[in-house]
């Protein structure tokens, strides 16, 4: 029968249990109480149910705010605002209008 080698980490374990480094039973017993005296526990007990807050107005609801027609922008008279021109997407028949306009220009 072949027995393989414990592995490192439970060699370093049957080491530490035999110099005595583990915790004893006493010592588990009494980190509890060491961590609530030196305040390292998280005590969820004390914190109750999330209550709610009152809401704010319905955005829906409000009013939007004027704006000063005093501090607008004024351009100058010869400037103007340029237009901005969109082309109408041609569609099935588009293109067929497209190509009879072409063959009578030749």
């Amino acid at each position: 029968m072949v027995l393989d080698k414990p592995s490192p980490g439970s060699a370093a374990h049957v080491q530490a249990v035999q110099t005595g480094q583990l915790v004893t039973v006493q010592q588990q017993q009494s980190i509890p109480t060491l961590k609530e005296e030196q305040g390292l526990v998280n005590s969820t007990e004390s914190w109750g149910r999330k209550r709610k807050r009152k809401g704010g107005p319905n955005p829906l609801s409000c009013l939007k705010k004027k704006k000063i027609q005093g501090q607008q922008q004024q351009k100058p008279a010869g400037e103007k605002k340029k237009r901005n021109h969109h082309r109408k997407r041609a569609g099935r028949g588009g293109l067929e209008v497209e190509s009879i306009a072409q063959t009578e220009k030749d």
